[in-house]
């Protein structure tokens, strides 16, 4: 259904896998292939979560402390396309999401290409649960399928971890 692709950033409740990553230079993004659908690098450290309700895949950052509330995340959804628009479903998803999302402020809106592929890139803010979030997110057009990225931090930590979400992100490469 159009729309539903965003749903992953909120179902990081049902986690079903926890893959812990090889020791690494804290620098380097290492590889990790989700079935044989697409690859994403990920920073050593960070857990991973397989088939995690609407999400193919959830990486959390390390706890910054016993008493983090929040873990920085980045998610993977992919959904079968409706429509060959880009710009249709583009506007779909952002029309759900400031329908559903309390609070909802887009930040940055534009066009990318990731993996070669057409993409479109938003950052937003909206309040979950009372925390004020900032998400970098791309939905990138492949043939057959949309994926949905996200990159989810609150908004005092969200300047940490941007380069990091950038760079996560960007290395995405669905399979053929």
């Amino acid at each position: 259904m159009p729309g539903a692709a965003w749903r992953g950033a909120l179902g990081l409740a049902a986690c079903v896998t926890v893959l812990a990553a090889p020791a690494a230079a804290q620098d380097d993004l290492l590889s990790y292939r989700y079935a044989l659908t697409f690859t994403l690098d990920l920073p050593p450290r960070w857990t991973v979560h397989d088939d995690a309700g609407f999400a193919r895949l959830i990486a959390f950052a390390p706890a910054d402390s016993l008493g983090d509330a929040f873990r920085e995340n980045v998610n993977v959804t992919v959904e079968g396309l409706l429509t060959d628009s880009l710009e249709t479903y583009w506007a779909e998803n952002v029309a759900a999401m400031a329908a559903s999302m309390a609070d909802f402020e887009e930040r940055e809106v534009g066009r990318a290409e990731i993996a070669g592929l057409p993409a479109r890139r938003i950052v937003y803010e909206h309040t979950f649960e009372g925390r004020r979030l900032r998400v970098l997110a791309y939905l990138v057009f492949a043939p057959e399928r949309a994926f949905f990225l996200t990159a989810t931090a609150p908004v005092e930590t969200y300047g940490d971890f941007g380069q990091t979400f950038e760079r996560i992100l960007n290395s995405f490469r669905p399979s053929p």
